[in-house]
This record gives structure tokens, sequence and C-alpha cells, in this order.
């Protein structure tokens, strides 16, 4: 190793730094949990690769002696970066020096054990067991079977008070283990005083330990009765992000259930069949603006219309909440014959765990009733929608010309009065006649998106589309093609589009994605017929 002397670097600018805000820079580079700090890109056409923190401190030590002093010298830097992803060398050298250079600070643990890896494995047991009460957050997922294979105590630090412990999520992909089913077993001896983050992933739980009071993130996975739930809830009064993700196990509704206020409460995220899940909301009352995603299981219930209009008003308190306190400018639909949802972040764009936005995603894989396609449209009012610029269909596998919908699903769209953009899959362009006298007055732009499979020819659907648009006066002006790969490749006589003079078709040139734009009514519609290969 190469530790170059202070007088080689002293002309860089760096070098001029407080030492106290190098630390500081040192620091943030440190922090396993701060997000993808270390993703370093040379060009588009490169991968994306990762340093972790640990190798960052290690390589930023190397680089002269002052910062080699300032780094090794202190010990907060190194426990605050036990990634176990990159502890796994065969040798116990560099782990045993890691943990050398924590000293006695605070440990903040992360990773991931997978198959083969025995030593670092053999690791995380010797910090469980013998630095148990210095460990402030452990993230980790166990993703092999051999569980059961550990050392019987190797867990066994989870019953034990944790003094310092600030987050916890521990994940157990197959086995659980040994510790969570021994006699008199209680997660954190109910003493983790200083705990705010935790994610259950299936520990048995003491629903009365005071710890629960502090918490501000909570992720719950195994059901437990609705009363129990409602009354740990009705204790947190600081909790900001609260998950329930039961799946298709509901927790029992028998009994007394209370209505809890959480004040603090700004992301609700329940992946929990609808009956259960309309019965937990109908007793909250979340922040101003929550941040909600509701993804629900339909299959083994058939809504009566009075539970239908009770779904809509539960839903629409948490809708109401949230557009009435946010400026969203884009919303989604997504149907088809099996599921709908319905939000201003689209599924594809939002992340997990599912923060911000509202959503609502509701399924039954033997087909939806109509009434479910109701509940959807009865959840919103005007007022929702006053910013909405951009609104996205996708509506795939439902038959506008036999569907009930029509006129709820026309209104829908009018409230949207502000609305500029609309986006739609190609299976969604069944549904263009019944937009197109929708009095959008500020409609401009129609982004079309492609469809993986072959669809039949669409020519005549964006025509009378635009015909419509053009003499009800608000004629549509961009038409985005943009998402296409080729223009050859979309269903439709392209060149008819020289029938609607002063129409705008923006399209990507292939393969090098330059932006290309055709006004229609110039004359020259073979501009339109592309025939780009792929390169």
């Amino acid at each position: 190793m190469e530790i170059h002397s202070d007088s080689t670097v002293d002309g860089l600018p760096i070098t001029k730094l407080n030492r106290d805000l190098l630390w500081q820079i040192f620091s943030l580079n440190a922090d396993i949990d701060a997000g993808p700090q270390g993703v370093v890109k040379i060009s588009e056409t490169d991968d994306i690769f990762r340093l972790s923190p640990l190798t960052t401190a290690r390589h930023t030590s190397q680089v002269c002696a002052s910062w080699r002093q300032l780094i090794i010298g202190s010990p907060s830097l190194w426990g605050n970066m036990i990634d176990l992803e990159s502890l796994q060398q065969r040798s116990d050298t560099w782990r045993n020096e890691v943990l050398l250079r924590t000293g006695n600070s605070e440990l903040s643990i992360k990773g991931n054990i997978l198959w083969d890896t025995k030593n670092v494995t053999e690791f995380l047991v010797l910090l469980l067991k013998n630095h148990w009460t210095r460990i402030n957050r452990i993230h980790v997922g166990i993703y092999n079977s051999g569980t059961r294979d550990w050392p019987l105590d190797a867990w066994s630090a989870l019953g034990r008070p944790a003094p310092r412990l600030r987050s916890c999520s521990i994940l157990f992909e197959y086995d659980l283990p040994y510790t969570y089913s021994s006699p008199g077993f209680s997660l954190f001896a109910n003493d983790a005083p200083l705990l705010t983050h935790f994610q259950q992933h299936r520990a048995p739980m003491n629903f009365g330990a005071s710890w629960l009071a502090n918490l501000t993130s909570l992720t719950l996975n195994s059901p437990t009765t609705l009363g129990s739930l409602l009354d740990v809830c009705s204790r947190m009064r600081s909790i900001q992000i609260l998950r329930l993700t039961f799946g298709n196990n509901a927790p029992s509704i028998k009994g007394q259930l209370r209505s809890v206020n959480l004040p603090s409460l700004t992301a609700l995220d329940i992946t929990c069949p609808v009956e259960a899940s309309m019965t937990f909301l109908d007793h909250i009352t979340p922040a101003p603006g929550c941040n909600f995603h509701l993804f629900t299981n339909a299959d083994k219930v058939t809504l009566t219309p009075t539970e239908i209009v009770s779904a809509q008003r539960i839903i629409a308190k948490f809708a109401t909440n949230y557009f009435s306190h946010r400026g969203s400018t884009s919303f989604f639909l997504h149907f088809t014959s099996k599921f709908m949802s319905a939000g201003d972040i689209s599924p594809d764009r939002s992340h997990e765990p599912r923060y911000e936005g509202f959503t609502i995603f509701v399924y039954n894989f033997h087909g939806l009733a109509i009434s479910l396609f109701t509940l959807c449209f009865g959840t919103f009012v005007p007022a929702h929608f006053s910013r909405v610029k951009t609104l996205n269909l996708h509506l795939d596998g439902v038959d506008p010309t036999a569907h009930p919908l029509d006129p709820v699903f026309a209104n829908f769209l009018t409230n949207m009065t502000a609305l500029e953009t609309l986006v739609l899959t190609t299976a969604s362009l069944t549904f263009v006649d019944l937009l197109a006298e929708v009095r959008s007055p500020r409609l401009k732009t129609l982004a079309w998106l492609p469809k993986p499979i072959e669809s039949p020819d669409k020519t005549s659907l964006i025509m009378n589309f635009l015909a419509t648009r053009r003499k009800i006066g608000m004629p549509i002006e961009i038409l985005d093609l943009t998402q296409w790969y080729m223009l050859s490749n979309i269903p439709m006589d392209i060149k008819k589009l020289e029938e609607e003079p002063g129409l705008r078709v923006v399209w990507l040139e292939r393969p090098e994605r330059y932006r290309r734009e055709y006004l229609c009514g110039s004359g020259r519609p073979e501009e339109l017929n592309t025939t780009n290969t792929p390169s």
C-alpha cells in the first residue's frame, strides 16, 4: 500500500479545507444508509458500478498521511459502515481490522447473507454475540436456508435489551431462528428505549412493549387482531411511516375497535384484503396530506352496493386529505379485467417501500366485478384534479363498446379541466372515441405508448380522434411518438397524418435518438415514412 506524503498533495484546493469540514465529508461518504453516493457513471454506455462506503473509506485513507491519520483515528466512521457484502474476504484479516478500527463506537450493520458466505456469517454471529449493545442500526437479510444450521445461540441477542438500537430490519427469507420459538422469548427483552425504525419480518411481537411508543417508522407483516393493532397505533403518537404488508392474510376484525388519531402519520402503505383494509382505514385519521398506498385483494369477497358506497367514503377520506394538500400535476388509470389502479404516481415509477404519492390498487384474479370499477371512479372528486396536467391511461382488455362505465368514465375525465397531455397505450386507443369530445380546453398533446405485441391497425381511431378535436375547436397540436423504437412499427398509416394540417409529430430518430419533428400539411409526408433498423 502506497501512502502519499502530504507534500505531494499540498497544491490541491481540498488540502486547504478545515479538518472538521474534511471529516464531515468523510462521514457522509461513510454512511451506509445515505443512498447511492457510491454510484459512478462514466458515460451513457458504461456500466454503473458502486463503491461501498467501506471501500471508499479504505481508498481515501490511502491518499496521504494526514487523511489516513484523520480517518484511522475516527472510530465512529468505521463503526458506521459495517457492510457485510464488502467483508466477504476468505481471510479474517480485513474483517478483524475493520472491527478494531471501530474502537468502542456504535455500529451500523448492513448487508445480505447468501449461499457460500460462511466467513461473513461467522463475523455477523460474532457481532451479535459480543457487540450487541453497541449496535445502533442493523439492516440484514438472511437469504440462505441454513438458518437452522447456525449455532443455537446465534440470534439470542435479539432477546436481550438493545440500549443503543435505533433502527432494525432483520429478514429471514426461509427458516426462522430457534431463538424466536424459545420459551420466554421477548424481542429486545421489551427494552429498546432509542428504537425509532422497526421492520417486523415475522418476528414474534409483544404489542404491549414500551419501545413501540417511540417508533416513527413501523412495518408489520404478521397478522394480529385489528383491535390490538389499533391499540398499538393509539400509543404511537410519533409514528410517521406505517406499512402493513399482510398480503392475503388478513388480521381478525372481531371485537371492539377504537378510533385513532395519528397526527404525525405522513405515509401509510397497506397490503391487505379489502374488508380488513377498509375496517382499519375507517378507524384512523392521519396527518394532513398523508401519502397513501392501498394494495388490496378482492378475490374472496363480493361487495354489496352498500359496502361499495362505504368503501368509496373511506378511500375518499384519504384521497381528499392527500390531494387537498398536494399539488399533483399527473394522474394515472390502469384497468384490466383483473385489476385496477389509480393515483398520481404510476406503479412502475414508485419505490419500495412507497413513501410518497397516492395509489389504490384492487385486484381479483378471477375477474373484477363492475362494481369495483365504480369504486375507483367514486373515490375522486373534481377538486382532486384541479392541477392535473398529464393523464396516463392504460386500459387493457376492457371493451368500451360493452362496458357500462362510459358515462361515468367521461364525467370522470371532464373533471380534469387543466389537462394538457393525454398519454395512451395502444390498447387504450379503443377508448379515444369516448375521449374525443371530453371538454378539456387545454388538451394539446397526445402521447402514444407502444405495446410489445402486434396490434390491429389504429389509423381510423387516431384520425377520428384528431378530426373530432379539431371540429369542437380544441385541436391536438402535438402527437408524441418518442416512446416508439421506430415509426415503421406503429400500427397505422402514418402518412395519413398529413391530413391534419398544423399537427406537429415528434419522434426520436434511431439509433442516435435525436429528436425529430414534422409539421403536418407541409407537403413532405415522406419524412414520416422512416424505416430505421436497429443498430
